[in-house]
């Protein structure tokens, strides 16, 4: 017997972490149970309560509810230290994410702000915004400009914009092959007659070149929208979600 006290208070300290409700809608039940057969042997009924023969339903009716208290206080526990670990989670994702946003935008603005004629310039605006030095990699630039993502959020950056560097790259070599080629047709007459039409033809394969490089760019900063309003709602799903969490939070602690 010299246990029992111990017993009560474990279950106890179980027993607050449950919702209020929850609590005093067992209490009044058990109660009610227990007033409703005092009532009946102040009434003289015929099925009178006698402690000692109802002692093991009795000890059954509040095992089972001490069982109850102690699976929902233990499952609330369980819930609380979930939602801990996803806040801490949340918190520790949500500075690289921002930190993406705000490079991505300083990089899509301008690449957006471009005109078709002048497309051929995505690639200075690329390695401006990740400050790409001459001595590395571009996919060392983009980790080393995002120094508080993750490691899966820098492959995807880099995923998304190397489409983006490759066309820049592609489009500023067809510039330079369109413009030879023009100087070419301005002093078509220094050729020989009949090379002309070569040069002509090398001409119109470059520009064709260039306007398929051109598309093929838009079609990359389509993609490359996608992935920054991706980005975006994240970072909107992350702010919301931690809000929820941290409300749940602070009526478990407080209730």
């Amino acid at each position: 017997m010299g246990t029992m006290p111990n017993y009560f208070m474990t279950f106890w300290r179980l027993a607050t972490k449950i919702n209020n409700w929850t609590i005093t809608t067992i209490a009044i039940s058990v109660l009610t149970f227990v007033l409703g057969f005092a009532y009946g042997n102040l009434a003289g009924l015929e099925y009178e309560f006698r402690l000692q023969e109802w002692q093991t339903l009795v000890s059954a009716i509040i095992a089972i509810a001490l069982g109850m208290l102690a699976f929902f206080g233990v499952w609330s526990t369980q819930r609380v230290n979930v939602m801990i670990k996803e806040q801490e989670r949340i918190d520790a994702l949500l500075p690289g994410l921002w930190q993406t946003k705000e490079l991505l935008v300083s990089l899509q603005g301008p690449l957006r702000r471009l005109r078709r004629q002048t497309r051929y310039e995505s690639g200075l605006f690329i390695d401006s915004a990740f400050r790409v030095k001459s001595d590395e990699s571009f996919e060392d630039a983009v980790r080393r400009s995002l120094p508080l993502a993750d490691e899966h959020l820098r492959d995807e950056v880099i995923r998304n914009t190397f489409a983006l560097k490759v066309y820049a790259t592609s489009l500023k070599i067809g510039k330079e092959e369109v413009d030879r080629c023009l100087r070419e047709l301005a002093q078509i007459d220094q050729f020989a007659p009949e090379s002309r039409d070569a040069v002509r033809e090398t001409a119109e394969i470059a520009r064709e070149n260039y306007e398929r490089d051109i598309d093929r760019m838009e079609e990359a900063l389509i993609v490359f929208d996608r992935f920054c309003s991706s980005i975006r709602q994240r970072i909107l799903n992350a702010e919301n979600r931690r809000t929820l969490i941290r409300e749940f939070l602070d009526r478990f602690f407080t209730s």
